[in-house]
């Protein structure tokens, strides 16, 4: 999976070697700051890599995810913690750009050194140094890169912060191009053909805005070569697409993940939203996961039956954003049009999940025939909602009024409803090949694990997952990122 995680240190030397860094004890990093003698949380840590020396080049992939700004004892410099490892090939991090360690670290984070890199993943990317790192990389790496994720958080926030460095780097006043992650990180125009990314194949973009562009994008990514890509809260993307779509260039997509809030789409965007969906749904013939968070109107009508002529579809999620009286959209029903059936009854559809709740969801499946052979059903619940559920019943949930004001005061159903489900899905006259029953958020590795509900089958009808059961437990790895696709929260709140 790409999302696999492994705990600790890894032992070294190997073939390929995952780094993890964890700040433990549960303090926050702030709170390392005393007002009147500001002190660097992170010095210790730093002081810690710097005599900390690893055989030459024996890293393939380093990962770090603890949230924070990246310790300039890590990258920058011969003498750095990974100054000596050349060949590492792979990259993550999630950081956090305004955590109190970055207040005095304007420093690049040098990916240059790095010359096999080929996956780039960056989750938080949110001061400018960050983005002239990236260019830097892009620059010298970009004909190699497979794997590209970038994760900006919020595009307007991005762009104040760019601006503001770039003006501070600028001797005179210079103009801030409309779109400084094309014109600045990517270093192209209007206009230009070029090919930046010639060994692309999975981009990952969220929070990254295709405003103010036109098709120099989609040469740049190389986007004929894609097999997956995924675009969440990205302002312009359902543009963009309908510009890929204009343009006639083949797709070979395996892949789609597509996550719009209302941040994303501008207001004429809502008039032909359905269309470009079904639309681009018909060019990418060859997809076999489709993963869709969309917001109200969609016509889920139209679309399942575009998609009910697809005859690859392993993996469907398909999640509705609706108006329930707050100030944002969040988790609701969807139509249960006939050529959904179709869908789910397909032989080799395997994993379906959906923000139905389940009792509508158990009454449109119980009238099926004959019934689906999904192996992993997943009813999606976002994580605000989640919390909402779990803490109906008490009086004092700390946070009742502010979900109220952003989501609205009902409730979409009852959590018992789920084992409702769950007794009728894993009995003789359910889901025959149901494996796996789960509700819940599964997105960002756990946050939401306390509250998530994963079921497998037993002899007297289902039980709590786990790894000794061996098949369903499978099944459950093997489809993590189905289940944490479309978050709709960010990844650091």
């Amino acid at each position: 999976m790409d999302d696999a995680v492994q705990d600790g240190l890894a032992e070294v030397p190997s073939d390929d070697v995952s780094v993890n860094f964890d700040i433990m004890g549960g303090e926050d990093i702030d709170e390392g700051l005393e007002k009147d003698h500001p002190v660097d949380p992170l010095a210790d840590l730093n002081s810690a890599l710097g005599s900390l020396r690893l055989p030459d080049n024996q890293l393939r992939s380093f990962r770090w995810e603890v949230g924070t700004c990246i310790p300039e004892a890590i990258f920058c410099g011969n003498n750095s913690f990974l100054g000596n490892q050349r060949q590492i090939q792979s990259i993550t991090l999630i950081t956090d750009g305004e955590c109190a360690a970055s207040q005095n670290a304007q420093h690049l984070v040098n990916f240059v050194q790095f010359r096999e890199l080929q996956s780039l993943d960056w989750k938080g990317l949110s001061r400018y140094y960050d983005f002239e790192s990236v260019r830097e990389s892009i620059k010298y790496h970009g004909h190699q890169i497979k794997s590209l994720t970038l994760d900006l958080l919020n595009w307007a926030h991005a762009e104040k912060i760019w601006a503001d460095g770039f003006r501070q780097q600028s001797p005179q006043p210079a103009r801030v191009p409309d779109n400084f992650f094309s014109q600045r990180v990517l270093n192209i125009h209007p206009g230009d053909q070029k090919v930046i990314f010639s060994s692309l194949e999975n981009l990952h973009l969220s929070a990254v805005s295709f405003e103010h562009t036109d098709m120099e994008m989609a040469y740049a990514f190389n986007v004929e070569h894609l097999k997956s890509l995924k675009l969440r809260n990205c302002p312009g993307s359902l543009d963009w697409l309908r510009r890929l779509l204009n343009s006639g260039k083949p797709m070979k997509l395996k892949s789609l993940e597509l996550s719009l809030d209302l941040g994303s789409l501008q207001k004429d965007a809502y008039m032909y939203i359905t269309e470009t969906i079904c639309d681009f749904i018909v060019h990418a013939s060859d997809l076999n996961c489709l993963y869709l968070m969309l917001p109200e109107p969609i016509d889920w009508t139209a679309l399942t039956e575009r998609l009910s002529s697809h005859r690859h579809l392993k993996r469907f999620v398909m999640h509705n954003l609706v108006d329930r009286g707050g100030q944002n959209l969040i988790d609701g029903d969807i139509p249960w049009p006939l050529h959904l059936e179709h869908i789910i009854q397909g032989k080799q559809l395997a994993c379906f999940g959906s923000s139905i709740p389940p009792r509508n969801l158990a009454t449109h499946l119980q009238r099926m025939k004959p019934r689906p052979s999904c192996k992993l059903v997943h009813v999606r619940t976002s994580g605000v909602v989640l919390d909402r559920l779990i803490s109906s019943g008490q009086p004092n949930w700390f946070s009742e009024s502010l979900y109220t004001y952003k989501y609205g005061k009902d409730l979409p159903y009852q959590p018992e409803e789920i084992y409702d489900l769950a007794q009728w899905a894993f009995s003789a006259d359910g889901l025959p090949n149901l494996q796996v029953l789960a509700w819940g958020d599964f997105s960002y590795r756990g946050r939401y694990s306390k509250s998530n509900i994963l079921l497998c089958r037993s002899d007297d009808g289902y039980q709590p997952l786990a790894p000794f059961n061996t098949v369903p437990w499978g099944i459950l790895q093997d489809n993590l990122d189905m289940l944490a696709a479309c978050p709709l929260d960010d990844i650091l709140e």
